[in-house]
């Protein structure tokens, strides 16, 4: 859910950083801009800040999206 949001929010001009709490996934979808065995055919636009550090995406957020998969919840 995270990657749709953060894609229809860009999308539609707003300027989106993600934050994620697994090293690897961030790596992953920093580099290639997508992650293995989600949305397949899926690309996150380069202008998606992607990141570990959450300094970073709050920084100057206006607004702040949590999307958490349910099966944490």
């Amino acid at each position: 859910m995270g990657l749709v949001m953060a894609d229809a929010m860009q999308q539609r001009g707003v300027r989106v950083s993600m934050w994620g709490p697994h090293q690897a996934t961030v790596d992953q979808l920093h580099a290639e801009r997508c992650v293995a065995g989600r949305l397949e055919g899926f690309r996150l636009d380069d202008d998606v800040c992607v990141t570990s550090d959450p300094s970073v995406v709050f920084a100057e957020a206006t607004i702040a999206l949590n999307a958490i998969p349910t099966q944490y919840i």
